[in-house]
C-alpha cells in the first residue's frame, strides 16, 4: 500500500460557459508554477465544471489566489476553495464506468483526468481511504491505484 500524504489542492468551479477560456488559462499558470491541472468534472445539473489543480509547494498557493480572485471578480469563476487531503490515482480500462458505483463519503470527488481517458482522481478529505472504499478498489485487481 502506498503512503497517504495530505496534499493542498484547488478546487475551481467554472461556468460551463467559460471552460474552454478558462481551461487553457489554468494550463499556462500550472506550468509557470510547477503545479498540475489534474482534471475536470462537469455538472450538467448545475452548468458548471470543477477543475483540480494540484499543489507541488504549499507556497505556490498565493501565486494562485491573485489570478482567481481576479477571476471570481469577473464571474469567470463561480468559485474557488482550497483544500487539503488526498488524491488517489485510479487507473484501468473501464475506470470511468467503473468509478459510478465507487462508495463515496460526503465532500468526497473524483475527476477524470485531462491527459489520460483510462484514469481518474479520487480525493478525500481524510489521510486514507475508508475500509469500505479500500476493499472497493481491493476488489477490482484489474484497478492500478496509487496516493500523489
Amino acid at each position: 500500500m502506498s503512503q497517504a500524504l495530505l496534499v493542498i489542492h484547488i478546487e475551481v468551479t467554472v461556468p460551463l460557459a467559460y471552460v474552454h477560456e478558462v481551461e487553457p488559462f489554468l494550463k499556462q499558470c500550472c506550468a509557470e508554477v510547477g503545479d498540475k491541472l489534474l482534471g475536470r468534472r462537469a455538472y450538467p445539473e448545475s452548468d458548471e465544471v470543477l477543475f483540480v489543480v494540484q499543489l507541488t509547494h504549499d507556497a505556490n498557493s498565493s501565486k494562485h489566489i491573485a489570478v482567481l480572485q481576479s477571476a471570481l471578480q469577473q464571474n469567470i469563476v463561480s468559485s474557488f476553495q482550497f483544500a487539503r487531503g488526498s488524491i488517489i490515482e485510479l487507473a484501468s480500462p473501464l475506470i470511468i464506468e467503473q468509478m459510478r458505483d465507487f462508495p463515496l463519503l460526503f465532500g468526497d470527488v473524483w475527476i477524470p483526468s485531462l491527459g489520460d481517458p483510462q484514469c481518474v482522481y479520487f480525493l478525500t478529505h481524510k489521510q486514507l481511504m475508508t475500509a469500505t472504499q479500500a476493499a472497493w478498489v481491493l476488489n477490482h485487481p484489474e484497478i492500478k491505484w496509487r496516493y500523489l
